[in-house]
């Protein structure tokens, strides 16, 4: 490795920071949510839900949003205008810690209000008055699966605060979360009528996805240009899972490994060679591939119960195909025989016998 110098450490810091690339799909959402907060006001503002996978760029949308609509001071009228206002769902679904949360988003702390003047009905008189004197056009709601952690009563109250808010201030609805966020919403059935669903799915193996990864290339402070094969862009694909959290990761990754060896550029070898440093920076797939061990164990046990052929777990009510960490979890223990399946009693004696497969395993059947 080379001593870093002060042009090196720049570049890499800037690599470091976060790096909008507009990709097709990240503006399609960007357009239609400029359209909503600049959309007149009506008795029944639209509204938009955004969910796909956790790292797939629902934030990273909702804050360039906001930093195009950011917060303005009227000189004239003395109030600093907010058209957006960009929120993170409360880990539970509690009304009064959601209003705190709006009072410090919009810079009037309730740490000086008497503890009289911080209960809920309170609260919600000084939120509504606030926000619109604000000139607010816009509520976003990052991580709104977090509604999911409480019980079905607090989702209920908590989904008609997010309505009420929209009603009496006249003003646009999103919310964005994961898949789980979908659940969550449709617990009230008129705000999920008043939501558009729009899903953000992971990359695939195609020209959009080819697109994005050059131009996130491209965008790297590098001195020479990297011309990666076809190859190369699906072993990509496949080391990331499609989330764009990850592949930014290993571009970042690797363009920080180019500054330092000297080499300026991203190689299909430097790709071929790479490993995540992090594990969360792994498909999940492959990280379970390191830990197996891929030659012939035993195969799942069997019942008479089950009657499923030997690459299918029945005993333990698994009906999903065997993987070989399935394979691994039983030659590790090595305590099959002592093992009884949970629809026998202790005192049952489980009898073992090994018969041939024309898989080449060893198949093992339970008689009671």
């Amino acid at each position: 490795m080379r001593a870093g110098t002060t042009e090196e450490d720049g570049r890499i810091a800037l690599i470091q920071s976060d790096i909008w690339i507009g990709f097709p799909r990240a503006e399609q959402v960007l357009d239609r949510l400029q359209g909503m907060i600049e959309a007149p006001r009506q008795t029944r503002m639209p509204g938009l839900l955004v969910h796909g996978a956790s790292g797939i760029g629902k934030t990273m949308i909702a804050r360039n949003l906001s930093r195009k609509y950011a917060p303005e001071y009227d000189p004239a009228s003395g109030i600093t205008r907010t058209p957006l206002l960009l929120l993170q769902a409360p880990p539970a679904p509690d009304e009064r810690r959601f209003y705190l949360h709006i009072l410090a988003a919009v810079g009037a702390p309730a740490t000086a209000l008497s503890a009289r003047a911080q209960n809920v009905a309170s609260l919600e008189v000084r939120v509504i008055a606030l926000l619109r004197d604000l000139g607010l056009r816009m509520i976003m709601i990052d991580e709104v699966h977090n509604l999911l952690a409480g019980t079905h009563r607090e989702q209920r109250r908590f989904l008609n605060v997010l309505r009420y808010l929209s009603n009496e201030l006249e003003v646009s609805l999103v919310c964005l979360g994961v898949s789980e966020a979908v659940d969550a919403i449709r617990g009230d059935i008129q705000l999920a009528r008043r939501l558009d669903e729009h899903h953000l799915p992971n990359w695939r193996d195609d020209a959009e996805f080819s697109d994005m990864i050059q131009t996130l290339i491209a965008a790297m402070p590098l001195e020479k240009k990297s011309n990666l094969k076809v190859k190369s862009l699906k072993q990509v694909l496949a080391l990331t899972g499609g989330v764009t959290l990850r592949i930014f990761a290993l571009v970042k990754d690797l363009s920080i490994d180019a500054i330092i060896t000297g080499e300026e550029c991203i190689t299909d070898d430097a790709i071929a060679k790479w490993t995540p440093v992090w594990s969360r920076h792994a498909n999940p797939h492959r990280r379970l591939q390191k830990s197996r061990v891929w030659s012939r164990t035993r195969c799942p046990r069997l019942s008479r119960r089950c009657q499923t052929s030997c690459c299918q777990v029945g005993c333990l009510g698994w009906r999903r195909p065997t993987t070989v960490m399935m394979r691994n979890y039983w030659l590790i223990s090595e305590s099959i025989p002592r093992m009884a399946p949970p629809w026998t009693s202790t005192s049952t004696r489980l009898r073992r016998r090994r018969l041939p497969t024309p898989h080449g395993l060893t198949q093992i059947l339970f008689d009671l």
